[in-house]
């Protein structure tokens, strides 16, 4: 499970992130209720339904999903509308970036022109901050914090690239040295605050 830290509050924050960089199918995009259906223990009417999809999961996509608290507005509808326009914000700077809504790359490239040697994967939960302004952030500020997230998922990806492909270190004699390199797989990534200004 991704650590989640939670960062001060500041007016130019409107999102944190968890991310997972090897998801299982029940990772830090699924909701309770889905893991509570998925629970073999349980009689729960959608278990077949959710136990088949759950196994058809893929890990080599990216999966994500924006969450926007209870504590956000006491309107289901504003809670939906803001979670829908950060939604959106993200879609649209992951396409400028090069890649398409499951991280694959896009044939025709990014905003660059450049098209990706690569493709995204992992679990990506963005959550909203619970605070009025995330309300009321112009469209402006929702595609600013929305291109700072896809910019600080692309350094965490590549910096856990840059780390899977580095030889462990060879023990030196010291104590304590050996396996300070080595890595676990199922080891999620630490979450970086979201802060651009």
């Amino acid at each position: 499970m991704a650590k989640r830290f939670l960062p001060p509050v500041t007016r130019d924050r409107l999102f944190y992130f968890n991310y997972e960089k090897n998801p299982k199918p029940i990772n830090v995009t699924t909701l309770i209720p889905t893991t509570l259906a998925a629970d073999f223990k349980t009689n729960h009417p959608f278990h077949i339904k959710t136990s088949r999809r759950l196994a058809q999961f893929d890990p080599t996509k990216l999966h994500w999903t924006v969450t926007s608290p209870v504590d956000l507005s006491k309107s289901a509808l504003v809670r939906r509308t803001v979670a829908r326009r950060v939604r959106e914000a993200f879609r649209q700077e992951l396409r400028l970036a090069g890649w398409n809504d499951d991280g694959r790359r896009r044939a025709e490239g990014g905003q660059d022109g450049i098209v990706r040697s690569f493709d995204l994967s992992g679990a990506l939960r963005l959550n909203l901050v619970k605070e009025p302004f995330a309300v009321t952030a112009t469209s402006e500020e929702v595609r600013e914090s929305a291109s700072f997230a896809v910019k600080t998922l692309l350094g965490l990806y590549n910096k856990d690239k840059r780390q899977d492909t580095r030889p462990d270190r060879q023990h030196s004699g010291r104590k304590g040295s050996g396996d300070r390199g080595k890595r676990e797989e199922t080891q999620s990534v630490p979450i970086r605050r979201i802060s651009h200004r």
